[in-house]
């Protein structure tokens, strides 16, 4: 039996095997020691499942020197809750003692066992609380009977250097210490024990979240590691280390009236909290309300004004505060905001609509809106509390403590278009009295207007002078609000206030239907500010004598408004106190004795159509169940027996979606009804779906086409991010979803770049395909591929796509079976594209004019007002001593050139709406070479033209452009988009400049690889010329490279901490004008992860080193792969 049990127990390692695995780990690329990790634990304090802002996280590693190890000691003899007993035959024959104690460990807990075997033939021994040596105390022994449990014979490894992970996120920051500081930051009990202690202060700054994170231990002394370092604990973190934020706080309504609404108070959270909400009225809390928020938008915290012990709350102010919690218990900065409770109660209704023809030239529509609006329970305190001293303080009447209604009320179609908004000046005056008035306004008591300057012109115009500042109304009709003040609030006593406004409309030429009025009122009070600073000037005329007076001009508005023409708020009087909005509705028909036939077409209800424009939908939520609809209006003889719309559906193909045109009218007369579109089948395939209606009325009236698309999409559905075309010669154009693309060269390849929609499935290559149809709707031959280890789909035609029309069809597929369609467009017009070479043909390095032509018609290119072929261009290049004398300081650089044309004389003149013309300037590596050396870079570079007099700059040009194949680079100007397109002379010269600093600099310039053949060499790129400044080592474990493809593929990883790469970053340069300064670099073999090259093209170099302080910082580069 002991066989048996004892067969998974390794046999003890013996001094020869340990010696051989020694010297086999000094081969490796680390020297290992005989030192193991043998527990690695963490306590959270306050004692939390996760640890949040503030927690401290306990950790506890012990290693000990193993002179033998036991692996998989899985014979349990017994297990009660405080104690469980091992065996393992091959436990040292010798009983454990002090002297050579038995280290029993489950990478949780260490136990150190100095007592004899319990049982000498089984070799078991008893683990408990007692010897356990390192880890947290065992509350109940049976939870860990199923764990794996490892021997080892050996004492404590002391003064090793431990470190501790956590995950990827927090890494060498910290360090565990074995130096008996307990009471300090260390919270080790004991020196010298082997086992390694710390503290960690979870700080805000850190800014983490981890879920079930790695916590991995590392241990090395005197430069060597522990067998198993890296050391991965059993146990994993929780951390939240982000307080929660909330957002788009608001209480509504605000002011509040507790008698008749609920407060409802809105609110955004960035994760999921605890929120508590308190009111306040002083310092003293008026009520708590608790609620559990979730991330995002939350339905609001209902308040029904009472305080925690039922009482209803008074008029006053008030306020708010949000505190709230995340789940880890960080808390968030707390929002308060104010509130206003009032029993002033604002509530409007309508007494009549009346409506009727007046017989005059034209018919007029007179439309009479009689309303009342009632204030009550204003008295004097509850109006002070909304910011009115009304009644006033004995002596005088200051115009802003009285309350007035502002009533605004909107007249919409019945199919929800605003009509008309009233109400507004409509006398073509500024009517305003307190402005017209011309005396100061008194009242019955005989207490004089205050709170306003008011300086009338005299009734005797030829009395005013000019050492007065008069007032007069801003005379503008169209931004006053006097029809807010001419119904002004009466007061009945006992706090209640009423006004009946009557407001009528004249329109001419309204059409007859169905129109709803809508109606409420606002509480606010009168301001008064001048229009202007500044004083103006006024004249009047006195027989023949004109006498000239000064004055300022004044705007009437409410308080607590917002007003549009001038943006002002006019005090903060009433606190925006708002009645509930009414509606009425009154119907136009036409005069009975004039018959009137039925023109009118009828409408798509606005909004009424879903899926909503742009919409983002599921697949299978559309179907035979769910369909498409849109809602049809007519003023006219509505809708027939039978449905005269059409409705069509197609997918992202362009194909008509099979399925039925459904309505529920059939009711001849009916004004509303709704059209459907019902698919035969559920829409799955993803993409862009359009859907395109017509409406139609029993007369045969045709109504506006509408069409509407939505997106079918879905997390499986695989993403198409980029579509390109390419020549054959490098050129490259992005295709767009939204425009077809004009594409100025022959097309040999198409690339398609797709991403997996979501995490659970991928792109199948296989069955996700390019597809190319021409103008008639043929599809265009060819082959489609995918890139190994790249997100790229191609498509190779079987000949060169020419010049015409063409759509791309990209179906992208995901392992899942979900696909998509996306559609782009393009034209290809290269017949009328001429380049202006200095050798060769075509589009090359040498293309210093490129000019497209729009239109068959006309070249757009003039000479003498005869049309000139871009054909009789030519280009010539010019050498520095055949230039004229060049604008002061200026060194020129690249190539000069000038323009030629055979057959015409200059100027030439070119016109934009035929034609576009590139000039291209080019320069080389060589030349940036020269700028860097003289402390310059491209963006130092300026573009001169000279005119056959003078050199002239040009400020408006593009690029540079750098060609990845080549050498080459070239500025560019837009001929056709300068405000003179014209070479007016055969002088003509394009040139680039720069001018050199004063006193150029003395550097040295470390050379990146820009471009290589890996096949050859390897290239070089700088890392740092300060190698001191980089990590605590100099170096090693702080530097890591990151070389992507363009489409965001990592091809290769790059650390200075692997053994293998070590020798890549100790390759340096020596600054031969500072033998000081080494520029530090590392190589690339151009080869990928797997160790194969990667294909020619253009890749992204990140690096990401740490230094000597913590602080990271990231570089990027480009470098070109050609082969």
């Amino acid at each position: 039996m002991n066989e048996k049990n004892n067969k998974n127990c390794l046999q003890k390692t013996s001094k020869i095997l340990f010696t051989i695995l020694f010297i086999s780990i000094i081969l490796s690329s680390y020297i290992y020691s005989s030192d193991v990790i043998t527990s690695l634990d963490f306590r959270i304090t306050p004692t939390a499942q996760t640890a949040k802002i503030g927690d401290t996280i306990l950790f506890n590693m012990c290693v000990i020197d193993a002179s033998s190890t036991y692996s998989n000691v899985s014979q349990i003899v017994s297990v009660t809750n405080t104690s469980i007993t091992i065996a393992c035959a091959n436990f040292p024959a010798t009983d454990p003692n002090p002297v050579a104690p038995l280290w029993i460990y489950n990478g949780t807990n260490t136990w150190r066992v100095v007592t004899p075997y319990i049982n000498s033939t089984l070799k078991s021994v008893e683990l408990n609380n007692s010897n356990l040596y390192a880890g947290r105390p065992i509350s109940n022994y049976t939870s860990i009977q199923y764990s794996t449990f490892y021997g080892a014979s050996g004492n404590q490894s002391v003064g090793g250097i431990v470190k501790v992970d956590i995950g990827s996120t927090i890494v060498g920051l910290i360090t565990l210490y074995d130096d008996g500081n307990a009471g300090g930051d260390h919270n080790d009990d004991s020196a010298n024990n082997g086992v390694y202690n710390n503290k960690f202060v979870l700080s805000e700054a850190y800014k983490i979240n981890i879920v079930n994170g790695s916590i991995v231990g590392h241990f090395e002394k005197s430069g060597i590691k522990a067998t198993n370092d890296p050391f991965i604990a059993p146990n994993t973190i929780n951390i939240d280390g982000i307080r929660p934020k909330i957002e788009l706080v608001n209480v509504n309504p605000n002011p509040l009236n507790s008698y008749k609404n609920f407060g409802q108070f809105f609110y955004y959270l960035s994760e999921n909290s605890d929120v508590t909400l308190n009111i306040f009225y002083g310092n003293t809390t008026i009520t708590t309300l608790n609620a559990t928020g979730y991330f995002g938008y939350n339905n609001p915290i209902l308040w029904d004004g009472r305080s925690n012990t039922g009482s209803i709350q008074t008029d006053g102010n008030y306020t708010y505060r949000f505190d709230y919690a995340d789940k880890a218990g960080n808390t968030g900065t707390p929002f308060t905001g104010d509130l206003k409770i009032t029993t002033v109660d604002l509530t409007t209704s309508l007494y009549s609509i009346d409506t009727q023809y007046t017989h005059t030239n034209e018919s007029e529509i007179v439309v009479r809106v009689q309303m009342s609006v009632e204030l009550r329970n204003a008295t004097r305190t509850n109006l002070q509390n909304l910011g009115f001293d009304y009644p006033e303080s004995f002596g005088s009447h200051d115009f802003r403590n009285y309350p007035y209604a502002f009533l605004d009320l909107r007249i919409y179609t019945s199919s929800g278009s605003l009509f008309h908004t009233m109400p507004r000046d409509m006398s073509g005056a500024d009517t305003d009295s307190f402005f017209m008035d011309i005396s100061i306004p008194t009242f019955i008591d005989g207490w004089p207007m205050t709170g306003f300057t008011f300086n009338p012109l005299p009734a005797d115009p030829c009395s005013v002078t000019n050492t007065t500042i008069y007032t007069l109304p801003d005379g503008d009709d169209t931004n006053d609000w006097d029809n807010v003040f001419v119904y002004p609030l009466v007061d009945n006593g006992s706090g209640y206030f009423s006004a009946n406004p009557t407001y009528t409309l004249y329109q001419k030429n309204v059409s007859p239907g169905t129109y709803i009025v809508s109606f409420k009122a606002k509480l606010v009070g009168k301001s008064i500010f001048n229009v202007s600073d500044e004083v103006e000037k006024g004249t009047v005329t006195c027989g023949e004598q004109t006498i000239e007076y000064l004055y300022y001009r004044y705007h009437a508005q409410p308080s607590y408004f917002f007003d549009d023409s001038t943006g002002y708020y006019g005090g903060i009087r009433g606190y925006g106190l708002t009645s509930e909005e009414k509606t009425a509705s009154y119907m136009v028909e036409p005069q009975p004795t004039v018959p009137v036939p039925d023109n009118s077409p009828p409408v798509i209800v606005s909004y009424s159509n879903y899926p909503s424009s742009g919409e983002t939908i599921a697949p299978s939520v559309i179907g035979p169940n769910n369909y498409i609809r849109v809602t049809v209006a007519d003023d006219g003889v509505g809708a027939g027996p039978i449905n005269l719309s059409s409705f069509v559906l197609k997918d992202p193909y362009g194909n008509a979606v099979p399925g039925r045109v459904a309505w529920n009218a059939g009711n001849p007369g009916t004004k509303t009804w709704e059209l459907y579109y019902i698919p035969d089948n559920s829409l799955t395939l993803g993409g862009s779906y359009t859907y395109t209606v017509t409406p139609v009325d029993a007369a045969y009236n045709i109504g506006q086409t509408v069409s509407y698309s939505f997106i079918i999409a879905d997390t499986s559905i695989p993403i198409v991010t980029n579509v390109n075309v390419q020549s054959s010669t490098g050129n490259s154009e992005q295709l767009s979803s939204s425009s077809s693309r004009q594409i100025t060269f022959v097309v040999s390849k198409i690339q398609a770049t797709i991403i997996p929609g979501g995490t659970n499935s991928q792109v199948d290559w296989n069955n996700s395909n390019i597809s190319v149809r021409n103008s008639s709707g043929n599809y265009v031959s060819g082959t489609v591929s995918h890139q190994a280890n790249t997100n790229i789909l191609e498509f190779l035609p079987s000949n060169e796509i020419v010049d015409g029309s063409y759509t791309v069809i990209v179906t992208a597929v995901s392992t899942s079976g979900y696909q998509g369609a996306y559609s782009y467009g393009f034209y290809v017009t290269t017949a009328n594209v001429t380049y202006i070479n200095l050798s060769g043909t075509g589009e090359n390095d040498t293309t210093v004019m490129r000019i497209s032509q729009f239109s068959a018609g006309s070249t757009g290119i003039t000479s003498g007002g005869v049309d000139v072929d871009p054909a009789d261009f030519y280009a010539v290049s010019l050498n520095a001593a055949s230039l004229p004398t060049l604008p002061a300081s200026y060194n020129l650089l690249g190539t000069s050139i000038r323009f030629g044309v055979t057959g015409h004389s200059f100027p030439v003149y070119f016109n934009k709406n035929f034609c576009s013309a590139i000039i291209r300037i080019h320069y080389n590596d060589s030349d940036v070479a020269t700028l860097n050396a003289l402390g310059l870079t491209e963006s130092n570079l300026t573009v001169w033209y000279y005119n056959g007099t003078n050199w002239q700059q040009i400020t408006d040009f593009g690029g540079p452009v750098d060609n990845p194949m080549s050498t080459d680079r070239y500025i560019f100007i837009d001929l056709t988009a300068q405000s003179s397109p014209v070479i007016n002379t055969n002088s003509n010269i394009y040139a680039l400049m720069y001018v050199p600093p004063t006193v150029p600099p003395v550097s040295y310039n470390f050379k990146n690889t820009k471009s290589f053949n890996p096949t050859k060499e390897s290239a070089k790129i700088l890392y740092t010329n300060d190698i001191n400044s980089i990590g605590p080592l100099g170096g090693s474990g702080n530097v890591k490279v990151n070389i992507f493809s363009l489409t965001g593929t990592v091809v290769r990883t790059l650390e200075y901490q692997e053994p293998s790469e070590n020798a890549l970053f100790n390759n340096y340069e020596t600054d031969p004008a500072n033998p000081g300064v080494f520029y530090y670099y590392f190589t690339w073999d151009g080869k990928n992860d797997h160790g194969t090259f990667v294909k020619n093209g253009i890749y992204v170099i990140k690096i990401e080193i740490t230094t000597t302080t913590g602080k990271k910082i990231t570089k990027s580069r480009t470098i070109a792969v050609i082969k």
